[in-house]
């Protein structure tokens, strides 16, 4: 707002010299920096939002592009630390996965959204073609997997369902909760 009470004053000003052309130059201008330093929102549900927001540019920064189908703002009552816990973990492990799968093309797709009476988050990533699985959970040679261990805690808390897998070069984790198992948590929690 402080800035902006700046570029008034200079419209103004040039608005009483009468140089129409100057305004249009100068508003077009402006417009365009604007334009590149609005954040574009991903969905209304900020928690959402901000975690996405911050691994997407993380992963930017590295030089992996991200590719988004948000198609639900609802965070299906999930609560938001459980929701951090889940969406912060698969975007983490998949920057990881892509960072050390050693291909040039790397990217990470995330769909969010309520398909059935069911909240669905899959996330799916380039990764390295050996990657190791126990009882359906992917084991990591170098580190403990915490990330996995937190995903599972809380996605379990609602009843729901994490699998992953690999397929063609990719990393595929999918989340499954169930809507009413969502409302049922959530009574539990209030009695």
């Amino acid at each position: 707002r402080h800035d902006f009470r700046h570029h008034i004053r200079i419209i103004m000003e040039v608005a009483k010299n009468g140089e129409t052309e100057q305004i249009l130059a100068y508003l077009e201008e402006y417009d365009t920096e604007i334009g590149k330093t609005a954040r574009k929102r991903l969905c209304t549900n900020s928690v959402i939002d901000n975690v996405l927001t911050v691994y997407g540019n993380q992963a930017e920064k590295e030089g992996i592009k991200v590719d988004y189908a948000i198609t639900t703002d609802k965070d299906a009552g999930i609560k938001s630390v459980d929701m951090v816990a889940i969406l912060a973990n698969l975007m983490e492990n998949a920057i990881h996965g892509c960072l050390e799968s050693g291909k040039e093309q790397m990217d990470i797709r995330v769909q969010i959204g309520t398909k059935a009476g069911k909240f669905l988050i899959v996330v799916d990533n380039t990764c390295k073609d050996n990657i190791y699985f126990k009882n359906g959970l992917p084991k990591r040679k170098k580190r403990r997997g915490m990330g996995i261990s937190s995903i599972l805690k809380s996605v379990e808390k609602y009843g729901g369902n994490a699998d992953f897998k690999t397929e063609e070069g990719r990393f595929i984790s999918r989340i499954i909760i169930s809507e009413k198992q969502i409302s049922a948590h959530a009574n539990h929690c209030i009695d």
